[in-house]
């Protein structure tokens, strides 16, 4: 067979900043062939294990120290007592028996170990005591809340002094063991505001805080312009606001416990702060804040081992909370004969963000208010359920002529029996004169009760459902794609050649598609298009403006079909699936063939679906050739 100048994909995809690469078909290795990928806003794909993933989210979190547990060294020697050294033994106090033992009042044991101004971790163990008291000091401070009773004990504290002392107030007689001092977030990852405290491996706010108080940190500074995504948890919420900045903009408030995802798109350069207001009292932990790398080319694994390029529309999301299943202040609530569980099970996105619908009967499940839609519009609604031991999930969408909630009409229905692994179940309807506002109703295990799980519920105005838009109190809108700009004319032949593709069309959805091999205009071209008719396949061949046009009805072109157009002078052939479908004996080649696209040569028309592979070849296949590439 010919060689392939440029080739890309069929398993062997390779990313180099941002642009993705071809390879040679003679060797394999990857050449300078970029494809650019250009968005502009953040976008999902399903990974090789399965699961939904940022497009290159940075692996790198912006926030050191993000989960607070990070200590120092050990400051304390000796600090369990082995020996008799070390320790400043005053008033009584004994090592013995591995361990130190204070007797009497003013009896104490000490070492100089700290700086000012730090915070600290101590753990101590109370081997026996009488019962009397004793208390820890650093030199100016008493701290006389710490746990006196038998048994080991961790306490956190700043220090105002250098001493780490132990003193007996009573007429004591107590023994003390297994002392240890660590700094607290030791390379000063976080600057702690009034307010804040880092207890245990977590922040703490003590709801003095009163406007904005910061916990900032000494990461990297955000860019102007970058979106960051932001993950941050709350615990033991009591009162209050607490968000997180990346820059001058900040993520929304939040007020309960969980763990929230949200998107900034920074307008300044500043470090990633926690900021409390309103007298926030709570906990926050496990902070990571992460650049999405918009302008990225997405190889998605949804419905094949090899992955394929996904090249998409511009399509919004327009269920404004689209993980929130169930409770008064979520998206989707109103049971009959049903409860749910939240954030108890694993989601197609790895995370345990999953909402588990518990029903004991008829159990349903509907948005809580109405999504007001336009009349004679296409919508796909969309969302991922997961049958736990429920006899059937069913889903429907009802319409409302704008009179409450009574006189509900079904106007898509579809049954998922048995759906044991997480399966998106689709609907696309056409909303009608009168019906103008609809809902999400889920019907659970009819009549016998059990459980189901949902997550990512998505509804966009197309015909055909896309690839996941996750959402948090707004609508989302995920910019189209496109993929331009592979090769130069070294890398072509004008003269002679094949153009070959294995495609699928996202839906027949009465728009133009193409991939084009040209010289940047629509005069000199090998075009292959996906025709707004549907299922129509063609092929333009372009030389000074004149074009030869094949063309074949497929099947079903939003399955994959390796498809052939071969050019040379006075032969021209359209192949597919293995057959010659279409021929011109008659014409001349294009001219000054410099750059592959996704689109045709003049940059419109641009092909959104699914690309297994390309190759370009720099002659004229054989039939048998052309039959085994495209069988």
């Amino acid at each position: 067979m010919g060689k392939g100048i440029v080739k890309l994909g069929e398993g062997n995809w390779a990313v180099k900043d941002g642009n993705l690469l071809a390879a040679k078909e003679t060797n394999g290795r990857f050449k300078n062939a970029e494809f650019t990928v250009d968005r502009g806003t953040r976008a999902s794909y399903v990974g090789r294990d399965g699961l939904i993933k940022e497009s290159n989210l940075q692996d790198v979190n912006l926030v050191n120290n993000g989960d607070f547990s990070e200590l120092g060294s050990e400051l304390v020697t000796n600090g369990d007592f082995s020996t008799d050294s070390d320790w400043t033994l005053e008033n009584g106090a004994v090592i013995n028996n591995g361990s130190v033992n204070i007797i009497g009042v003013g009896s104490r044991f000490k070492q100089d170990v700290l700086t000012v101004g730090k915070t600290y971790k101590l753990d101590y163990q109370v081997v026996s005591t009488n019962g009397e008291s004793f208390r820890f000091q650093d030199g100016v401070t008493a701290f006389a809340d710490i746990n006196q009773a038998v048994g080991y004990h961790t306490y956190y504290f700043e220090a105002t002094g250098v001493r780490v002392q132990f003193q007996a107030l009573g007429d004591i007689n107590a023994r003390i063991d297994n002392v240890s001092v660590k700094e607290v977030d030791p390379n000063d990852y976080w600057t702690l505001g009034t307010g804040w405290e880092i207890i245990d491996g977590i922040a703490v706010a003590d709801g003095s805080i009163s406007g904005n108080n910061y916990l900032i940190s000494t990461g990297t500074d955000s860019v102007v312009g970058k979106t960051y995504k932001v993950v941050f948890t709350v615990s033991d919420y009591v009162a209050g606001n607490v968000r997180v900045r990346a820059g001058q903009f900040a993520s929304d408030n939040v007020n309960a416990n969980g763990t929230y995802t949200q998107y900034q798109v920074s307008s300044s350069t500043e470090t990633v702060r926690v900021q409390g207001s309103s007298s926030f009292e709570g906990k926050i932990d496990n902070i990571s804040v992460q650049e999405v790398k918009i302008d990225t080319p997405r190889i998605d694994f949804t419905d094949n081992t090899d992955g394929h390029l996904l090249l998409e529309p511009q399509s919004t999301n327009l269920v404004t909370y689209s993980q929130q299943f169930g409770g008064a202040t979520d998206y989707f609530n109103n049971y009959n004969q049903a409860s749910e569980v939240t954030n108890n099970n694993l989601a197609p996105d790895g995370t345990n963000t999953a909402t588990q619908i518990v029903s004991t009967g008829d159990g349903k499940l509907q948005t809580s208010s109405y999504i007001s839609l336009p009349a004679n519009t296409t919508y796909t609604l969309s969302f991922f359920a997961k049958n736990v031991d429920a006899t059937e999930v069913k889903s429907r969408i009802l319409a409302n002529g704008g009179s409450g909630g009574s006189n509900l009409t079904s106007v898509s229905y579809v049954s998922q029996i048995n759906t044991s692994t997480w399966t998106r179940i689709t609907h696309t309807f056409t909303t009608n004169s009168t019906s103008q506002a609809y809902i999400l109703y889920l019907s659970n295990a009819l009549n016998s009760g059990g459980n189901i799980q949902l997550w990512g519920a998505q509804l966009e105005a197309l015909p055909y459902a896309t690839s996941y838009m996750p959402t948090n109190g707004s609508t989302v809108t995920r910019d189209a794609e496109t993929c331009t700009g592979a090769g130069e004319t070294a890398d072509f032949n004008s003269e002679e050649g094949v153009l070959y593709a294995e495609i699928a069309a996202l839906a027949n959805d009465g728009t133009t598609r193409r991939i084009s091999l040209s010289d940047g205009s629509t005069s000199n071209r090998v075009s292959l298009e996906l025709d707004e008719t549907s299922n129509i396949i063609k092929a333009f061949i372009s030389s000074g403006g004149v074009s030869q046009i094949l063309q074949y009805t497929a099947s079903d072109l939003t399955q994959y079909n390796k498809i052939a157009i071969k050019y040379k002078v006075n032969d021209f052939a359209l192949w597919l699936g293995g057959v010659e479908r279409d021929t011109d004996t008659f014409g001349s080649v294009p001219i000054g063939l410099n750059t592959l696209e996704f689109a045709q040569g003049s940059g419109s028309q641009k092909f959104y679906g699914k690309c297994k592979s390309i190759r370009v070849y720099k002659e004229a296949l054989s039939d048998t050739d052309l039959q085994n590439l495209t069988s």
